[in-house]
């Protein structure tokens, strides 16, 4: 009877064990991408589909951005990548490029983060 007893134990244990680790999410992070350098500035990726500029001498943050929204994917069973991560950052014809891991593309006027950044530190 005791046997009995401890075997359906371990088989209750072990399902719950399997259950558990085929359910569990795993997140695929990609690498995060080199930053760039444009007048004394330096762009780089900060957490999911964030862009944030810091001044080259300070490190201060000068600007910040959310370009791409997460969005779960379907994955392999047990795996669940996210979408919506910075993998690539250029400057190319005065605009700010970057793509996610998803493949979407975004383009922001190098201008018109400037604009926001003299606007910001006017009102401080």
């Amino acid at each position: 009877m005791q046997r009995k007893i401890i075997m359906s134990l371990m088989v209750v244990t072990l399902a719950q064990l399997v259950f558990c680790c085929c359910t569990q999410a795993r997140v695929v992070i990609p690498e995060k991408p080199k930053p760039v350098v444009y007048k004394n500035t330096v762009f780089e990726a900060e957490g999911i589909g964030r862009i944030i500029a810091r001044d080259v001498e300070s490190k201060k943050i000068l600007w910040s951005k959310e370009i791409f929204q997460t969005t779960k994917r379907g994955g392999d069973f047990g795996a669940e990548p996210l979408n919506g991560f910075i993998v690539s950052l250029a400057i190319e014809d005065g605009n700010l490029v970057a793509v996610s891991n998803d493949g979407e593309h975004s383009s922001l006027s190098l201008s018109s983060i400037f604009n926001e950044i003299d606007k910001s530190k006017e009102k401080n």
